[in-house]
């Protein structure tokens, strides 16, 4: 499954597109079951208050990356999560997605004239969000620079799989304590 889920979706999609897993949780594999049961208000959004939450994150309770992780805008309700959405909200105003439509229209074009044909994945759709990533928190956008924040990205993406292993959360929990 962690090698290759997506015929298990697919399956599931068919068979079961709403299903509950072994450890308790519901899988939504269809667009409209989970549009309605993310605009449903009883369903809640803190990882926290989750049965299965310590079944899923056995080997990541109390790390900082963890911590980190239940404070994310998308796993918080309420207040909370207003709080932070008003904070975002000035990212996504018609100025700013018109500045950043332009940095990635460059940064496409840089890539697309580096690159000589080929592994598209590799040149032009893996470093595209890391390179639009350094330039807008200035970071310096040098081949080794842009390594190291590839790196650490794929380390701290941990968080958002429901079921990871103790050796990533750790490379997680020690990339984000380098950061």
């Amino acid at each position: 499954f962690l090698d290759d889920p997506y015929p298990h979706f697919e399956r599931l999609r068919a068979v079961e597109p709403v299903h509950r897993s072994p450890l308790g949780m519901w899988l939504l594999t269809g667009h409209e079951p989970i549009v309605l049961a993310c605009r449903d208000p009883r369903l809640g959004r803190d990882l926290t208050m989750w049965d299965a939450y310590p079944a899923l994150r056995p080997f990541g309770a109390g790390s900082a990356l963890e911590e980190t992780a239940e404070r994310f805008m998308l796993n918080l309700d309420g207040e909370q999560h207003a709080r932070l959405r008003r904070l975002a909200l000035s990212a996504f105003k018609p100025r700013a997605l018109a500045q950043l439509h332009a940095l990635v229209e460059r940064v496409v074009d840089e890539l697309l004239d580096a690159w000589s044909g080929g592994d598209v994945i590799g040149a032009i759709a893996s470093p595209l969000p890391v390179r639009v990533i350094a330039e807008i928190l200035g970071l310096r956008s040098t081949p080794d620079g842009l390594a190291q924040l590839a790196e650490v990205s794929r380390a701290l993406s941990v968080v958002v799989e429901p079921v990871a292993s103790k050796r990533r959360l750790a490379a997680g929990d020690a990339a984000l304590g380098e950061l």
